[in-house]
């Protein structure tokens, strides 16, 4: 996984702050291949039970991530 620890406690932080603490969340994409060099970060977010989250909280999310971890 090419994260680094900070950036790994702050998805942590924001998405448990945003989304609620009960949220997994799952990196995919390019972040989880060791041999490759940069790319975005791809999360995929899961509820433990079906829920409307509203697009607000998904931007909230997004640009919560943005300030602390750039672009």
């Amino acid at each position: 996984m090419r994260l680094t620890e900070f950036q790994h406690q702050v998805i942590k932080h924001e998405v448990a702050r945003i989304m609620g603490d009960d949220v997994e969340v799952l990196l995919f994409g390019s972040r989880t291949d060791d041999s490759r060099r940069g790319g975005d970060i791809d999360l995929y977010l899961e509820t433990p039970e079906p829920r409307g989250l509203g697009w607000r909280q998904v931007l909230r999310l997004n640009a919560a991530l943005q300030e602390r971890l750039g672009e």
